[in-house]
């Protein structure tokens, strides 16, 4: 069918859809157009195609010769253009029949008052104007209003490509304390970009909570008072950026073909521009890039603060001039959901028991298994020795041990080894027993873990056994537990041997001071006791420990009737 539109090849109008999926109607570059009741399919051919004949004024591309002069005539980059279409009411000339048609059915003439969408109106009051395009309002203030407005020029710009352009965005939003955020998406290889306060006043919505399905029957008008209390209005704390005001300033960008990107920067701002806007605008790429890596990294959000912030902040700068940027508006809060939602990403599972099971399965499958005992909860051993299918279906289990803390426990073990319980680890109660060593720079090692459930010494000592069947010559000099029995018990059990065991020094002074504290009735005497004591202890050889010790039991016990 004849047309004048652009880039139109072959035009087919269908009554109904009646393409196939292998027909050529259905590939990528076909495109359905509403017209009427009718659909439009158009074949359009992209800058891609081989042997395509190309516009000089936009680059598009056509299969005939045909094609391409019916584009000429109308192609909005031609400067000989034909506008045969004139409007009566606003004198706006059109070079295409369907948009001169549109703008009359679709009420977009700045003539008509009953318009469905009102775009731009004058900046000033005593004003009527109107105008559909931001540019035709710019033009309109520095015509009809210099003397009252004073409007920047328009800066030209060019970058070699799209990462150099948003370093110069980055920029000026901080010089200006302004943000631009882009709208429309990507069309046709331009971008826009508006100031963040330009646009309607919107609220936030909130959904109410769904009722629950009920059998009886409910009246008439039970549908219009649930329709009107489905959506409820909520205000941002930090207050709403958009008020319903009309910013002119915005940047227009092109990208073309080699990458280049051309740019038209409006930067007249019709509001003032402060400080305290910068807590309503986002991050930029390379804050955000630096957040996640360090996140990944195992930073904690306090320090990637302190980082991010400077000494901005500290007491020597208090009373400097040190302008602020987005990244002083960060806090630990936001920081700290960030990495609980990164790390809830890289979960395997939503279901944390799945998610564990996932992971065993993928441990077991590496050349070095780890894992050295796993029991699910409620269900059968999956792994460990054999005796430990015994274990109750309550209790659930998983011990670690890489191929390095393996070798290094055979040298730790040697000197000492310390072995440790932390309680209630996580929401479930599960408990962590840590084993560490001492390296060749005598600094601690992490040398075996286990999560359980229970830590009595019938279950730990499972965990011990398989730490023996996987490292059979291992041989232990003397370990170093707190007063809790169960930990030298579980592992005298597991090695089947008798383990040389002394209690660490803080449990020690620790349950020392509980039995005086029990059976001292006096602060001042009881502190005295427990200060003789602690030197005592620390004492370094055996025969001035003993001397010492008989002499404060003589001091003290001549004194126990007073």
């Amino acid at each position: 069918m004849a047309n004048s539109g652009d880039e139109v090849v072959n035009d087919e109008v269908l009554t109904e859809s009646r393409a196939l999926p292998s027909s050529p109607l259905s590939d990528d570059f076909i495109q359905p157009k509403r017209t009427g009741a009718l659909t439009v399919r158009r074949n359009i051919f992209s800058d891609a195609i081989d042997n395509a004949i190309t516009c000089p004024f936009c680059n598009k591309g056509y299969k005939t010769k045909k094609s391409l002069k019916l584009h000429k005539l109308h192609c909005s980059g031609n400067p000989a253009r034909e506008k045969k279409f004139s409007c009566d009411k606003c004198h706006m000339e059109f070079s295409r029949k369907d948009s001169f048609v549109r703008h009359n059915t679709q009420n977009r003439c700045i003539a008509i008052d009953n318009r469905k969408k009102v775009r731009h109106l004058c900046l000033f009051e005593h004003c009527n104007s109107r105008f559909w395009h931001k540019t035709a309002l710019i033009d309109h203030l520095k015509t009809s209003h210099s003397g009252e407005a004073e409007i920047l020029p328009v800066q030209s710009l060019q970058f070699d490509n799209l990462a150099l352009f948003k370093n110069w965005k980055d920029e000026e939003e901080g010089r200006q304390y302004s943000y631009f955020s882009g709208q429309f998406g990507e069309k046709d290889s331009h971008r826009y970009y508006y100031c963040q306060q330009d646009g309607p006043r919107r609220a936030k919505t909130v959904t109410p909570k769904i009722k629950p399905i009920s059998l009886e029957v409910e009246g008439e008008n039970s549908g219009e008072e649930e329709s009107s209390k489905r959506r409820k209005k909520s205000c941002n704390k930090k207050g709403r950026m958009k008020t319903g005001f009309n910013c002119i300033a915005m940047i227009k960008v092109v990208i073309t073909e080699t990458g280049s990107v051309e740019v038209k920067y409006y930067p007249t701002h019709n509001h003032v521009l402060q400080v305290a806007d910068l807590k309503h605008q986002p991050l930029n790429d390379a804050t955000n890039s630096y957040i996640d890596k360090h996140i990944a990294l195992g930073a904690s959000p306090r320090k990637i603060l302190k980082t991010l912030r400077g000494d901005k902040f500290a007491r020597v700068n208090r009373n400097s001039s040190q302008k602020l940027t987005r990244n002083d508006f960060i806090n630990l809060k936001t920081l700290r959901e960030r990495k609980r939602l990164m790390v809830a990403a890289k979960s395997l599972s939503a279901n944390d028991a799945e998610a564990v099971k996932m992971l065993f399965e993928r441990l077991v499958e590496e050349e070095y298994n780890p894992v050295l005992i796993y029991k699910p909860y409620k269900a059968e051993l999956q792994h460990g020795p054999q005796s430990a299918i015994n274990l109750p279906q309550e209790v659930f289990m998983l011990g670690l041990q890489s191929k390095e803390q393996a070798d290094m426990m055979r040298m730790a073990s040697q000197t000492i080894l310390i072995v440790d319980a932390t309680h209630d680890m996580d929401q479930y109660g599960c408990k962590l027993l840590n084993v560490v060593g001492v390296d060749e720079l005598n600094r601690g090692y992490p040398l075996a873990h286990l999560i359980s459930s229970k830590m009595d010494e019938h279950t730990l000592k499972y965990f011990f056994e398989a730490l023996r069947l996987r490292l059979p010559d291992l041989e232990i000099n003397c370990v170093i537990t707190d007063d809790d029995p169960a930990l030298i018990n579980s592992m005298n059990m597991g090695f089947q041997e008798l383990i040389r065991h002394i209690l660490c020094d803080w449990h020690f002074k620790r349950t020392m001071q509980a039995q005086l504290h029990s059976k001292v009735k006096e602060t001042e005497l009881e502190d005295q006791m427990f200060k003789e004591l602690c030197v005592i202890i620390d004492l370094p050889q055996e025969s001035e420990f003993k001397l010492t010790l008989k002499a404060f039991i003589n001091k003290y016990e001549n004194g126990k009737k007073n």
